[in-house]
């Protein structure tokens, strides 16, 4: 299976002041925290080796994971100072990601989503259509909440959607194919 890049590096301001303390995947949910969930969701789908990203807090993340052993994966820390976004964070961490062999693809997923996508079936799709990106989407619960991804007839993105204003109705041409990106990304390296 492939390695994966769990993004834990964010300063999750949404949960301040929870977070001046610990980082947002540290934070705890019932009796793990919400980046052992993620990992024992990837554990289960036989992705065990594991590169995360910290910035924020990696104190609280390193204590909860450690070295991956007791949840059965090999886990690896991409430090970053500053922290490097969305697209720096993965791209400083792909020596760690990519040590193993020549396939250059990687899942990523975020340290703090919980979800139940079949990875082994979205890495298939990404295999069969030689995409750069595939992401997770599923039918947009909320566009007055949440933006949305726009795809073409053959299923590649073609634009992003800013949420609507509440209250505000879809434009005919938005009414149906308005889709919500939950997370994971199988990712070509080289793209």
């Amino acid at each position: 299976m492939l390695p994966a890049l769990v993004l834990t590096a964010g300063l999750g301001k949404r949960l301040d002041p929870i977070t001046r303390l610990i980082a947002k995947p540290a934070v705890p949910l019932g009796d793990r925290t919400l980046v052992e969930r993620v990992l024992a969701w990837l554990e289960r789908q036989q992705v065990r080796d594991l590169v995360l990203n910290l910035h924020h807090r990696p104190e609280s993340i390193t204590a909860a994971v450690g070295d991956g052993g007791d949840l059965g994966a090999r886990v690896r820390y991409s430090w970053e100072s500053p922290v490097l976004g969305s697209a720096g964070g993965p791209r400083h961490a792909l020596p760690l990601l990519l040590d193993r062999g020549a396939d250059e693809t990687f899942v990523l997923v975020n340290g703090d989503t919980l979800t139940n996508v079949d990875l082994r079936a979205m890495i298939d799709d990404h295999r069969r259509h030689g995409a750069l990106v595939t992401m997770a989407l599923i039918p947009n619960p909320r566009p007055d909440k949440y933006g949305g991804v726009r795809l073409n007839a053959s299923g590649a993105v073609a634009r992003f959607t800013k949420r609507r204003a509440h209250g505000t109705p879809p434009a005919p041409s938005e009414a149906e194919g308005n889709f919500h990106f939950i997370g994971p990304q199988i990712v070509q390296a080289e793209g």
